[in-house]
């Protein structure tokens, strides 16, 4: 997913030379634009200046410089063996998306970035944008109510319950105050007096579709891609395309709509994770849709099990350490990386030695090993971890037995369904379980056949043990059992 913010990725461009090549191929094609055309600032500039000194806030900055960085990461990825079967952008993102899913070039790309901001940047009608945690329905019925209907609209169906909203700066205004005193969410976007997807973008619109459809047409045709781009560019979200080859985003047209019309991030992602199960990975200089992802999710029952979600970059963190914590995810769900390419280690001298001189090495004296019980015990377990029981503990008593255990809802979920009112407690069976399963490691030690069943006598449960939800901030239940005859 490609998503339109921008935030500086100068750790990146100090540290990683694929990133630094991609911004600088980029800086090259805008550079070489004609001269009345031509920016005077480079995109590697722009990520590099001071915060006191940035002109990122600049129309005619700010959105060919997000596309570079996001082509930018595209590439880093790939390099790394991060590659899409389906995309999907938000607003600009398209045109990353695109990218990414091999439609345009890298050519394209930033020219159609670098024209968008040109082209917004000569408007004279300023507006204003507005972030607001309510349906399109309210947001639509709202703006009817208060008749501005040609003053505003909703620019984004980012989620069931969130909207954004472009048109004049007084009727922004009007709508914030009307939302705030319904106690919703509202927070006004930075876009320096631009209102995009709104009326005001008509103004444009002509002149932009004119300066990039000269771009389109003087490149080669694409080689074909077996990836998916799932459009969010349209009125209404029941009739957006799925856009499997480079015909529909190759014509300016396309881009123009992109620019004028709502974005229906919404319904478009909702069609796009109910197609198949992917992994989510938002590329872009921040976590922005990561709130309306997980609404989308919960919507149609999906979890991040399911549908996992990571994204590239994070607002105030190490850009270089933060894409490679993204790798470090993807590694832990089993997906196979180039960690030659992310740990930078060149093949370039490396020879494999085959002469290593043979060691006389002399085993008469017996092999020369010490280990302590604890270690030997350690390294040796009979047992794999038992769910309840959780696993035995070594370097106790000879007489006593021990075992300790994480207890995680997500391994054992039928626990979460022995529920007193609304608490899980953990149930007896339970515990008879954990009970029977203690003995059969102590006694059996592989002879299972000898034992045929256990009973029970006067078992006493003093206090229930109650076992909290499992979130990202609530304790883990931990189990300790000890045996002694």
């Amino acid at each position: 997913m490609l998503t339109g913010t921008i935030l500086v990725a100068k750790e990146l461009l100090e540290n990683n030379a694929t990133f630094r090549a991609s911004i600088r191929h980029q800086d090259q094609i805008i550079q070489s634009l004609p001269k009345e055309q031509a920016p005077e600032w480079t995109l590697e500039q722009l990520i590099m200046d001071p915060l006191e000194s940035s002109r990122v806030d600049e129309v005619a900055c700010s959105q060919p410089l997000c596309t570079a960085i996001q082509v930018a990461l595209v590439d880093v990825l790939a390099g790394w063996g991060v590659l899409p079967s389906s995309v999907i952008g938000h607003s600009s993102g398209e045109i990353a998306a695109a990218y990414a899913a091999e439609f345009i070039d890298a050519t394209e790309a930033i020219l159609i970035a670098y024209f968008r901001g040109y082209a917004v940047a000569q408007a004279s009608t300023s507006g204003a944008m507005m972030a607001a945690a309510i349906s399109v329905k309210a947001a639509t019925k709202l703006i009817h109510e208060k008749d501005l209907s040609r003053e505003v609209c909703v620019a984004c169906v980012n989620a069931p319950e969130s909207v954004t909203l472009s048109g004049t700066q007084s009727s922004i205004e009007l709508l914030t105050t009307e939302i705030k005193q319904q106690n919703k969410f509202t927070r006004l976007i930075r876009t320096n007096g631009r209102a995009y997807h709104s009326f005001v973008m008509k103004e444009v619109g002509e002149i932009y579709e004119r300066l990039i459809e000269s771009v389109l047409k003087a490149q080669p045709t694409q080689q074909s891609s077996s990836r998916k781009l799932y459009s969010t560019v349209g009125y209404h979200g029941d009739n957006l395309a799925i856009i499997a080859g480079r015909h529909s985003v190759a014509n300016a047209s396309y881009w123009r709509n992109n620019l004028e019309k709502p974005v229906q991030f919404h319904l478009a992602l909702k069609t796009m994770i109910t197609d198949k199960l992917l992994h989510l990975v938002e590329v872009g200089p921040h976590s922005v849709l990561k709130g309306p992802i997980q609404q989308i999710r919960a919507q149609i029952g999906l979890n991040d099990r399911s549908i996992p979600y990571s994204h590239t970059l994070e607002r105030n963190m190490d850009a270089n350490h933060r894409i490679k914590h993204l790798a470090g995810g993807l590694f832990l769900r089993g997906y196979r990386l180039n960690w030659r390419a992310i740990n930078k280690i060149t093949t370039r001298h490396q020879r494999i030695v085959q002469d290593l001189t043979h060691y006389p090495w002399d085993y008469s004296a017996g092999l020369v090993w010490e280990e302590s019980r604890l270690n030997r015990e350690t390294g040796n377990r009979k047992y794999p971890r038992h769910e309840l029981l959780g696993s035995s503990q070594p370097g106790g008593p000879t007489n006593e037995w021990r075992w300790r255990n994480t207890l995680h809802l997500n391994e054992v979920p039928w626990l979460a369904d022995h529920k007193l009112e609304a608490q899980i407690v953990f149930p007896a069976a339970a515990y008879f379980a954990m009970v029977a399963e203690a003995i059969t490691q102590i006694a059996l030690t592989g002879q299972a056949d000898q034992l045929e069943g256990f009973e029970f006598r006067n078992v006493s449960i003093n206090t229930a043990l109650v076992i909290a939800e499992t979130t990202a901030t609530a304790e883990l239940t931990e189990l300790h059992t000890t045996v002694i005859p």
